[in-house]
């Protein structure tokens, strides 16, 4: 993952990053996450917070292999097939080939070979009507991006994630 994910993810749960640089020795960071006493009601909240489900094909297109497993194993968890773009041009040709099949793609913005820029009008281009939700550890504006139904930012929640996914299904 990169730093900046890595960054977002501790913030979010409440902890720190601490660097030690030394020249000739190398680099070393340290996360620091609070600790946490397991509740038993945690689980009756849980399911209080349901968390929508559905059918569709999803195409997710992520360069970090980390995050794009995680997003597509916690996606398939909720009963989505999720097919798997390493960057803007391998989603782009996968799309070309499955384009029928996808009812939704999670595009990130930045990545190597072709970014999420380059590959969304090509996307749209193919399919006026192609559900989109840009997933960026950057700030991404929605004036920016018009035919887009959502922005999410790295990291999001499964909550957020698999609401997002739904609301965007969802909508005419």
């Amino acid at each position: 993952m990169g730093l900046s994910t890595v960054y977002g993810i501790v913030q979010q749960h409440e902890g720190w990053i601490e660097c030690a640089s030394e020249p000739g020795q190398g680099t070393t960071f340290s996360v620091y996450l609070p600790a946490i006493e397991f509740v038993s009601e945690q689980k009756s909240a849980d399911a209080e917070n349901h968390i929508p489900s559905g059918a569709e094909t999803i195409l997710l297109i992520e360069d970090e292999a980390l995050l794009s497993s995680a997003l597509k194993l916690t996606l398939e968890g909720h009963g989505y097939t999720v097919l798997e773009g390493a960057d803007g041009q391998d989603g782009l040709e996968i799309f070309r080939r499955q384009w029928q099949e996808i009812d939704l793609v999670v595009l990130d913005l930045s990545m190597p070979r072709m970014s999420g820029r380059d590959a969304l009008p090509q996307l749209q281009a193919l399919n006026p009507a192609l559900k989109v939700i840009i997933f960026s550890g950057y700030e991404a504006r929605q004036e920016e991006f018009a035919q887009v139904q959502c922005i999410l930012r790295k990291p999001v929640k499964e909550q957020e994630l698999c609401n997002a996914v739904r609301q965007v299904l969802d909508a005419s």
